[in-house]
């Protein structure tokens, strides 16, 4: 299992950081395995959407029982839709929509013992809040990339451009047929290992 902790430090009148340290744990054992640090800077309202000095915009979040509280700065890396059979089964959906977000770009604010995780996959950690069991987060590629359940996320519209889904992943295994313009893979986007998906592939599956 693998928890995020945020914890702040004034090194000056002037300057205050936010550190983010990862555990993980093990047979009851915890090891430290990651510190990151952020600069903490003053937010401000700049069309409607909350931005921080760097003019980079920041976006709250939190699990339906409101104990688990997270962030995410700037623009997201990627925003996919999902249709593999681990991501319906977990979120009881018939596909699930999340943002990528860089390790420093993203906080979460827990006790220790307020969440519950699953390692759904060899590369992947899956987070959701223990009390309302809402899905909150899962980690990728030893904890670089941080994959945010766009349905804890707050303010975001359907129309935002920052957010708006760019692709659909795992489209082979959908159960149900989404018709839109968006690029349909049969598996990932990774560069190297992707495969478009067409029509005449699902015939032949």
């Amino acid at each position: 299992m693998y928890l995020r902790e945020k914890f702040s430090l004034r090194t000056s009148h002037r300057h205050r950081y936010h550190y983010h340290r990862c555990y993980q744990f093990t047979n009851n054992s915890r090891r430290n395995i990651i510190v990151t640090k952020t600069r903490v800077m003053n937010s401000t309202t700049r069309n409607n959407a909350l931005t921080n000095n760097e003019g980079e915009r920041i976006v709250n979040g939190s699990c339906y029982c409101g104990k688990c509280e997270l962030t995410v700065i700037g623009k997201p890396i990627a925003v996919s839709i999902c249709h593999c059979t681990i991501c319906r089964r977990l979120s009881g959906g018939p596909f699930s929509i999340q943002s990528l977000h860089e390790r420093a770009k993203f906080s979460c604010t827990v006790q220790a013992n307020d969440l519950w995780s699953i390692q759904s996959s060899d590369n992947v950690q899956r987070f959701r809040c223990k009390e309302c069991g809402s899905p909150l987060y899962a980690t990728i590629g030893k904890a670089k990339t941080f994959v945010v359940a766009r349905s804890c996320l707050k303010g975001i519209e359907k129309d935002d451009l920052d957010f708006r889904a760019q692709h659909h992943l795992h489209y082979s295994q959908r159960v149900i047929d989404i018709e839109d313009d968006l690029p349909k893979f049969v598996g990932t986007c990774a560069p190297g290992r992707s495969i478009p998906w067409t029509p005449e592939k699902s015939r032949v599956q």
